[in-house]
Parts: structure tokens; sequence; C-alpha cells
């Protein structure tokens, strides 16, 4: 738990580094968003990938 928080909190910091200060904002959020999608999507497809259905 700890990897994963400080994990998101290091890769947030560097979505709004590599975005234009006006964009920073936007970048974060895309960024969160993808990562709870990633959260809620990647189960299920992992199990299709190793269930081959």
């Amino acid at each position: 738990m700890l990897t994963t928080s400080a994990g998101q909190a290091t890769l947030a910091v560097l979505a709004g580094q590599s975005a234009p200060a006006s964009q920073n904002p936007t970048a974060i959020g895309l960024f969160n968003l993808g990562y709870q999608l990633g959260g809620a999507f990647g189960p299920a497809i992992a199990a299709l990938v190793v269930l081959g259905g």
C-alpha cells in the first residue's frame, strides 16, 4: 500500500511537470483518471488474458 501511494504521488508530480503550467490541473486529473481506470479494469483484463477468454 505504501509503494502504491508513493508511486502515484511521484508519478503525479512527473505528469504535472511534463505539461505546461497552464495545463497542470488537467494533466494531473487525466493521470489520476488513468490510474483509477487501470485499477478498475486491470484485473478484468488480466483475467481475460490468463483464462484465454
